[in-house]
């Protein structure tokens, strides 16, 4: 078959015609643009324009005028008057109020009134109220009772004394161990740090350009982080020497409570004080009902670890006749309770003059699981190991506590570089 030959002259001829008609009517348009017809129009548009121009301005001069007007200017003064005699009338019946809410005769019935309210609140309350001060009375009866004997009164001060050493160690463990991971995780972003026995010092400046969002969150959460894994760690540690004889089960029973208030009681007081924790909610801009309901939830953690906790100290016993039925508060007391409170008092002395709000109020927050721990004693059977050993303080633990002491004191106090 032959192709045919395209006609390339019909079709110049029609590209052609196209762009001769388009640059006919661009021409017209052109030029009706000046045309008679055209230009009136615009003038008609133009005086219309001015026109409204000039009402709109004749308002406005008008509203002008009329603002400074004799009768416009009685009225603003009249209404002044009326607004500054509402004001003096106010003034003047809330000071007869505070006057007579002041006077004698008043002063003697608010009096009159209170004591009938407290009397009506005894009165109600009556039965509750003694019957609460009659337990704590009777609490403290029975105390001193149980401590006339002398092997519970031997019992009792040296579970309270071995109970406060590991408390304390056990916190300085956990405390290092915190202050370590942030220290790492600083390093990884290349921001040196020093480790004190109060805080952990960055060696920048906080405006620095080392320091970025991400950073700051990371280094502020790992520190938690790894307690809380530690604390799970510590707990299947004392699992498998609550089965076995000496004071290793208390030591770590007490790094795993340590460990988990160094999470959910950091969260705590990073809310309170935005320090540590606190600084990721911070930087994650967390709201105040979101913080609010997380530290209610922590709370609530802490209080079910002390219950969890009052069955592990009771196994921590060195004789099944300190954790009788009758005896298992007293033992908890001298356990669980006086450490704390020795071990805080101790701490805050310690760490003189450098104590810091944020480490303070962890260790401070951490009464919620104590509290708990003694108020509910376990009321289960279950077996515990007896102690062959006499009754007797361990001269190496004492030995050993004084060691450690002075080197996280001083040691620390000169700084740990990372």
């Amino acid at each position: 078959m032959k192709h045919k030959r395209p006609n390339y002259k019909k079709k110049s001829k029609i590209s052609l015609n196209i762009f001769l008609y388009k640059l006919d009517v661009i021409l017209f348009r052109f030029l009706a643009k000046f045309s008679s017809k055209n230009r009136e129009r615009k003038k008609k548009r133009r005086k219309e324009s001015l026109k409204l121009f000039l009402h709109k301005l004749d308002r406005i001069l008008f509203r002008f005028i009329s603002w400074f007007s004799a009768k416009n200017r009685y009225l603003r003064a009249k209404r002044r008057k009326e607004f500054f005699r509402y004001i003096n009338f106010r003034l003047k019946t809330q000071l007869q109020k505070i006057a007579y809410w002041n006077s004698k005769e008043i002063r003697e019935i608010r009096k009159k009134n209170r004591k009938k309210y407290l009397n009506f609140i005894w009165e109600k309350n009556k039965f509750f109220f003694q019957l609460y001060f009659y337990r704590i009375y009777k609490s403290i009866i029975d105390i001193k009772k149980w401590l006339k004997n002398e092997e519970n009164r031997k019992g009792f001060i040296y579970n309270m004394i071995t109970s406060s050493l590991m408390f304390i160690l056990a916190y300085f463990f956990t405390y290092f161990l915190y202050q370590l991971a942030t220290a790492f995780m600083a390093k990884a972003y290349h921001i040196p740090s020093v480790i004190y026995f109060f805080k952990t010092d960055f060696l920048i400046r906080s405006y620095s350009n080392l320091w970025t969002r991400n950073n700051v969150i990371l280094v502020s959460l790992v520190g938690p982080m790894v307690s809380l894994v530690i604390g799970f760690i510590l707990f299947r540690i004392f699992h498998y020497f609550r089965k076995r004889p000496g004071l290793a089960k208390l030591f770590f029973l007490w790094c795993s409570l340590h460990a988990f208030n160094m999470f959910f009681g950091a969260y705590i007081a990073g809310v309170v004080t935005n320090k540590g924790f606190g600084l990721v909610m911070l930087w994650l801009f967390f709201q105040l009902l979101l913080n609010i309901s997380f530290t209610f939830i922590c709370v609530i953690m802490l209080i079910v670890i002390g219950s969890v906790a009052s069955k592990h100290f009771l196994q921590t016993a060195y004789h099944t006749s300190m954790i009788a039925e009758s005896n298992r508060t007293y033992f908890l007391i001298g356990q669980a309770l006086l450490p704390y409170i020795i071990g805080n008092i101790f701490i805050f002395c310690i760490s003189l003059p450098d104590v810091k709000p944020y480490q303070a109020f962890i260790l401070a927050v951490m009464g919620f699981m104590i509290i708990t721990t003694v108020v509910k004693p376990n009321y289960e059977k279950f077996k515990i190991v007896k102690e062959d050993s006499p009754l007797k303080l361990n001269k190496k633990l004492i030995f050993a506590f004084i060691i450690l002491v002075a080197i996280f004191r001083f040691g620390l106090g000169y700084g740990l570089k990372i």
